[in-house]
């Protein structure tokens, strides 16, 4: 644990790298394929800490590996969600929903901490298996039904919204 202790420490020097790289990615390769190996990243880093826990894998038995992944994977997912969501919103409500997914989104470290205070901290397995589901949810729907958003003009975005027959209900501003 002292060597996890260390890397939490120093994850700075991990996720500085990580978001330069990540954000090349993102506008040199694939936005949804970017977010998708950070959501992956991430989860492969849950599973390692399941998998580290249940003492399957003996190569796991330090916790620096899956710590490493997930610095990683969350690093990669924070440089890029609000910019994965504006790039998916017409102009109108860009802002609105941008603003709702990085309060969502820092509300998670909120509750996190909420729960530390009251020490009603899960154990690190139920805490990881917890976080797992919705990252593999996460990946396939992104995968599924994500847009590829590099080198697209947003004003598609108010041409797909006028085509739309009640527009209203599509992207309500009310």
């Amino acid at each position: 644990m002292v060597a996890a202790s260390r890397l939490l420490a120093r994850s700075t020097l991990i996720a500085a790298p990580t978001i330069v790289l990540a954000a090349w990615l993102y506008s040199t390769w694939s936005t949804k394929r970017t977010l998708i190996l950070a959501i992956a990243t991430t989860t492969l880093g849950l599973v390692a800490i399941l998998l580290r826990d249940a003492g399957v894998v003996h190569t796991l038995s330090s916790p620096v590996l899956p710590m490493t992944l997930l610095i990683v994977g969350d690093s990669g997912i924070i440089s890029m969600l609000l910019p994965y969501t504006a790039e998916n919103y017409p102009l109108r409500v860009r802002g609105r929903a941008t603003g709702w997914v990085a309060g969502f989104s820092k509300s998670g470290g909120v509750l996190a901490q909420t729960l530390v205070t009251l020490a009603l901290v899960p154990a690190l397995d139920v805490a990881a298996e917890a976080v797992a589901v919705p990252c593999v949810v996460s990946v396939l729907l992104i995968g599924l039904i994500g847009r590829e958003t590099p080198r697209r003009d947003l004003r598609e975005l108010e041409r797909m919204q006028a085509a739309t027959p009640d527009n209203t209900q599509a992207f309500s501003t009310d």
